[in-house]
């Protein structure tokens, strides 16, 4: 994975290349351009060996990821046996 790359204004721009595959972005962190780059890392690796499926199962992670670390952080007063972690 490369690495993120300051740029002039002071964000943050990370380009990727997965077999073939390139995408880039920019952020206003380091820190969410890292997060950013992993996770599409993954889904591009996704993309290249399983096609639209593959794409598709790992959009359909991050989605629900992202769901429960917002819901955890929204009721962090729930018990843990409720999330289900014992």
């Amino acid at each position: 994975m490369s690495k993120p790359k300051k740029t002039a204004p002071g964000t943050w721009r990370i380009q990727l290349k997965v077999r073939g595959l390139r995408d880039a972005a920019t952020f206003p962190t380091a820190r969410e351009a890292n997060e950013w780059g992993m996770k599409r890392t993954l889904e591009l690796k996704a993309a290249a060996t399983g096609g639209k499926a593959g794409a598709k199962l790992m959009g359909e992670a991050k989605a629900i990821n992202d769901a429960l670390k917002t819901l955890s952080a929204t009721l962090p007063s729930l018990p843990r046996q409720i999330i289900g972690s014992e």
